[in-house]
């Protein structure tokens, strides 16, 4: 398709009605009717061809030659006229080692017999094994499925590699013309090869130059955009903008240079913003209204030279040459740095921090994910996927087993079981109890005595009479106040004295009465000395008897306490347990639910990122709104579904009715997933999951078992040693019963007489 379909028309409508008309009228010969009977190369005689072609185009086909690896066959659908003859014929005189190491160039000129003589029929050329068309690899898409382990440094690589290769190219005085992301090949090691030779424009000599005619127009430069290039001279600087626009697209994940956002109205496509120089990257973009797409790392990441090639190449004739190109680029390669977190992202330290990390954690797409490795498992069906745990069962066997709850009370002895009281000696005879005479009673300190109470009277008569003087004859108030005051002052004494002399009486009394308690005490003692001892001897056989009771009580008690409480702990050990391993349980499950669905929807999203909208028929998207789309990221079904779940997410150009277009094409690419295709999760990962819940989940189930087994052996353990020990306390309770008893028959009752 030439750049003249973009005059004055909408190239993508023209090229949907060409497509169209080409399906339905294209009449493509048999395989019989393609390959003669008879074909000889120029140089080396008779070939045979293998007839199913292992590729197709335009306007020939592709073979393998029986008997030669690694060389093919290019066989025309109609024979080449004759200026294209010639130019075969020059380029395999013509070519190189170096020509034929950096591109499938023509080696040699197919021919077939007919009644005018022998005329071309293609030619051999280089096989280019383990490669894949360019796109495949800056297209994010792709690459996860092509390229996996190629990283930003690969690519960087890869642009490097292709600058080399053009510039071979233009080396041999050849200009490739038609370069676009459909005749670059490109191999895992990062090296690269161009095809379709015979379409570049090649001068034999300064007569006879022949022409590349065709071109695509998002690889055009600005000053071949309105151009006819039907017999149009080529310049290498032509080609250098072409490689531009590849080496950014290997860089910018896709993104072509000259589309973005703009303030534009109407339909402002990649070919027009070519012709106005509408770099959307470069540094002047913002003050003139453009912008990158969103999604997209800026042409700051780079290194500040090749940012400037950059802005040469599109904004200007000065434009970077092939070799300038691989130079710069191997450059930068070497100066990217790994990324810290530890992923597969490299960048160039001016960017400071890691683009790819940033665009991942902002727009959740990861431009190099991580590689998972493919493993060959074994399948094992007669593996179960479920824990064969049942932790209601487990809870309910606890639960069954009953409380600990014994509690001790000391044995109850009948009396009849004692032996009898020990007798009191013969040679003793029971005392008499002591009695001590009993004290006075304390005196009534509240008596005045006669003296002071006679004073108290006549003291307040006296305070009268003052008072009455005072008013009557003032002269003697005064003299009759102070008697009156001094009556009660020896009235206070005189009552003090008598409280003390009664005090002292009473205490001297007292005193007497003590000593002579005291006395007659130590008689009684002494008199009964052979009784008291007696009576001591056996309080102390009664105290040590009841001693040996409480300690073997306490250590019961404390054995049995310790049995309740480990019975309580291993109770709510087991709710704990219970609820553990329920909550593991139920996250295994979820986790399996999850990864299913996470597989379901993961073939949902293979299968609509398999189907690329460059493949597609899609009414009114043509080639320049397919570049359009891959310049914002849109390049599968997958990508316009999530585009049609984004409304605000805008793409230049594309009006409601282009969208409803993808989106059509989309939805039908959904509706023929087919559920029935994905398969189940497969055992080695349900069993990866099993295996990090396995842990915890065997530990409960073991413990809960472990825990039965001790909560049902409490009771028995404390049964088995009851009877011991209920007997001896039986037997110590027995004996401090008779040493009671014995005691008690040596009691003095005082109340006996």
């Amino acid at each position: 398709m030439t750049s003249g379909m973009a005059m004055g028309y909408d190239s993508d409508a023209a090229e949907c009605i060409f497509r169209s008309i080409v399906n339905e009228v294209l009449f493509v010969p048999p395989m019989s009717e393609i390959l003669p009977r008879q074909l000889v190369t120029q140089r080396s005689g008779p070939i045979q061809v293998v007839p199913e072609p292992v590729a197709r185009g335009g306007e020939g086909s592709i073979h393998a030659v029986a008997g030669r690896p690694g060389v093919l066959a290019k066989l025309y659908f109609q024979p080449p006229d004759p200026a294209r003859a010639a130019k075969l014929a020059a380029m395999v005189r013509l070519g190189s080692e170096a020509l034929a190491s950096a591109a499938a160039w023509p080696t040699d000129l197919i021919l077939e017999p007919t009644e005018q003589g022998p005329r071309v029929a293609g030619f051999l050329m280089p096989e280019v094994v383990g490669h894949r068309e360019i796109h495949q690899l800056f297209s994010p898409v792709e690459r996860k499925r092509h390229f996996p382990h190629a990283n930003w440094k690969m690519l960087a690589l890869t642009a490097s590699n292709l600058g080399r290769v053009v510039a071979a190219v233009h080396a041999s005085g050849s200009v490739i013309g038609d370069t676009n992301q459909n005749n670059v090949l490109v191999s895992p090691r990062a090296t690269v090869h161009l095809i379709d030779c015979d379409s570049f424009q090649f001068r034999a000599d300064d007569a006879n130059c022949w022409t590349c005619d065709v071109g695509k127009e998002e690889y055009l430069p600005p000053e071949l955009q309105s151009a006819n290039l039907r017999g149009l001279v080529r310049e290498t600087k032509h080609d250098d903008f072409a490689l531009a626009v590849l080496v950014f697209q290997l860089l910018f994940m896709g993104r072509h240079p000259f589309a973005g956002r703009h303030n534009r109205s109407g339909d402002f496509g990649i070919g027009a913003a070519i012709a106005e120089g509408a770099y959307f990257y470069g540094r002047d973009a913002a003050r003139i209204g453009l912008a990158p797409p969103p999604g997209v790392i800026a042409a700051g990441d780079l290194s500040e030279s090749l940012e400037a090639a950059f802005e040469r190449a599109f904004l200007g004739r000065d434009r970077p040459t092939a070799a300038e190109w691989a130079e710069s680029l191997l450059t930068f390669a070497g100066e990217l740095v790994p990324c810290p977190g530890g992923v597969r992202h490299v960048f160039h330290p001016r960017s400071g921090a890691c683009p790819w990390c940033n665009l991942r954690s902002k727009f959740k797409v990861d431009f190099f994910p991580e590689v998972i490795a493919a493993t060959n498992t074994v399948e094992i069906p007669a593996i179960r996927i479920e824990f064969q745990v049942d932790p209601e069962a487990l809870i309910t066997r606890i639960l069954a087993i009953p409380k600990f709850g014994n509690q001790y009370s000391r044995p109850r002895i009948s009396k009849k079981r004692l032996r009898p009281a020990e007798p009191v000696p013969a040679d003793l005879v029971r005392p008499e109890p002591f009695e001590p005479a009993p004290e006075p009673p304390e005196p009534d300190t509240s008596a005045t005595g006669s003296l002071a109470f006679l004073l108290t009277a006549l003291a307040w008569p006296t305070f009268a009479a003052a008072g009455v003087a005072l008013f009557t004859r003032p002269q003697l108030a005064v003299p009759a106040a102070a008697v009156a005051f001094g009556m009660l002052g020896l009235s206070k004494w005189a009552g003090r004295s008598f409280r003390n002399r009664a005090t002292a009486d009473w205490l001297a009394e007292c005193e007497e009465i003590r000593t002579q308690n005291d006395t007659d005490q130590a008689e009684w003692l002494d008199a009964n000395h052979d009784w008291l001892a007696e009576v001591d001897r056996r309080t102390r056989l009664r105290d040590e008897a009841l001693a040996a009771l409480a300690e073997k009580e306490t250590a019961w008690k404390a054995w049995l306490e310790k049995a309740r409480a480990k019975d309580a702990q291993l109770r709510a050990e087991a709710a704990t347990l219970h609820n553990r391993l329920m909550d593991a349980l139920a996250a295994y499950r979820r986790e399996l639910a999850e990864q299913s669905s996470a597989r379901r929807a993961y073939a949902v999203e293979a299968w609509l990122e398999n189907h690329l909208i460059r493949d597609a028929s899609i009414a009114q998207i043509g080639r320049t709104r397919v570049a359009m789309l891959a310049s914002f990221g849109i390049e599968t079904a997958a990508d316009v579904v999530r585009l049609m779940q984004n409304p605000g997410y805008a793409i230049p150009g594309f009006g409601q009715r282009l969208l409803n277009n993808l989106w059509y094409w989309a939805a039908d690419v959904q509706s023929r997933f087919d559920p029935t295709s994905v398969d189940p999760l497969p055992m080695a990962a349900t069993l990866q999951i099993k295996g990090r819940y396995e842990p915890e989940v065997m530990a409960a189930e073991h413990r809960l078992e472990r825990i039965a087994s001790e909560l049902a052996a409490i009771a028995p353990a404390v049964e088995a040693h009851a009877p011991a020990v209920l007997a001896r306390l039986a037997e110590l309770t027995t004996a401090w019963a008779e040493a009671e008893g014995d005691l008690r028959a040596m009691r003095i009752r005082s109340d006996r007489n």
